[in-house]
């Protein structure tokens, strides 16, 4: 057992934090194929039980995760440009604002867009700040201090977007959100 090998006692008296640490169990192993062996994978996971467990704040530490997973497996959504026509996310004449497409894998500009498409907007400040994440280093990740749109935005854009890589959704993600539904003021 993970969790009794490795002690990660804290979790034991926060059902949030417990439900997030298993969060972060199912989500790696959705990723993993049985058999696999990902010793960097596993050893990414156990350095974030530990955040967890050492009192990080849990739901920055799921999304900063989820950047890292996504990265190590090869799967990090494009950030940087529009992935239709290539104009860099920084460029001025757009605005400051691209949509995020989960099934294209990144960044669509206003003009590529397609009518219909179910995109998100994405701030040029939060593509930037998944990026800083994506390069930096696991134990220097509690240096970073997002904002409020880090947060609005991030969370449905992760979630879309690992849901269409898994091709469906995670049971504790799920329990998750029934748990934040019943107490929508949060610890």
């Amino acid at each position: 057992m993970l969790f009794r090998s490795n002690g990660f006692d804290g979790f034991r008296g926060d059902m949030e934090d417990f439900t997030a640490a298993c969060y972060l169990v199912e989500l790696t192993g959705a990723f993993i194929r049985p058999g696999d062996s990902q010793p960097a994978v596993y050893e990414l996971l156990k350095n974030f039980l530990s955040f967890m467990d050492n009192g990080g704040e849990t739901n920055l530490l799921c999304r900063f995760f989820e950047v890292k997973l996504l990265s190590l497996l090869g799967y990090m959504p494009g950030f940087e440009e529009c992935v239709a026509c290539g104009d860099a996310v920084s460029d001025p004449a757009r605005g400051g604002m691209f949509r995020f497409s989960a099934s294209r894998g990144g960044l669509l500009c206003r003009r590529c867009e397609v009518t219909g498409e179910k995109a998100l907007d994405l701030s040029v400040g939060t593509a930037r700040f998944l990026q800083a994440v994506d390069r930096m280093a696991p134990d220097k990740l509690h240096r970073l201090r997002p904002g409020p749109l880090f947060t609005q935005e991030a969370g449905p854009l992760l979630d879309r977007f690992i849901k269409i890589r898994l091709g469906h959704g995670l049971k504790t993600k799920s329990f998750m959100e029934q748990m934040q539904n019943l107490n929508p003021a949060g610890s």
